[in-house]
């Protein structure tokens, strides 16, 4: 590695320069706007579920719901005007284009699934395997959850 042309000091000249933020392309790109988002939800006083990384919920005054999917952010509650309140707040970070109510988020799906029973504990039980273990050609994923409640 060299220093690039134009940025090279002539009392170091075998230092390089090193990148102090992630650009897009780079690896570590989505992680450090993950970062970012997380550091802002935060400030605006949003938790992560413990469950889910990509899930953050503010409680009070009024309950709002944040879903994460790479650079897409899904807003939800029951209160609309605090939901646009939210994304104007978030317009003040970032660049943010707003697409207005989301109409279709969960297709049919193309299986049925099985009946759940779950106690007070948090304990589930699926009426069939599907659900409890599911194969992959490289491995096998258990379920599991994680009580949280939503107040």
């Amino acid at each position: 590695m060299h220093q690039p042309p134009g940025f090279s000091d002539p009392n170091f000249p075998n230092h390089v320069c090193q990148l102090k933020k992630s650009l897009y392309g780079l690896r570590q790109a989505p992680r450090a706007w993950f970062d970012k988002l997380f550091q802002a939800l935060k400030s605006l006083g949003f938790t992560q579920s413990s469950s889910d990384a990509s899930l953050f919920v503010l409680k009070v005054p009024v309950l709002v719901i944040v879903l994460v999917y790479v650079d897409d952010i899904l807003v939800s509650g029951p209160d609309l005007s605090v939901c646009n309140l939210f994304i104007k707040k978030l317009s003040s970070l970032f660049p943010v284009k707003d697409l207005g109510p989301l109409h279709i988020y969960m297709q049919k799906l193309p299986f049925n699934l099985p009946y759940i029973y779950a106690d007070e504990t948090g304990n589930c039980i699926g009426a069939n395997d599907y659900i409890a273990t599911f194969e992959t050609k490289s491995s096998i994923f258990k379920s599991h959850s994680k009580q949280e409640y939503a107040e």
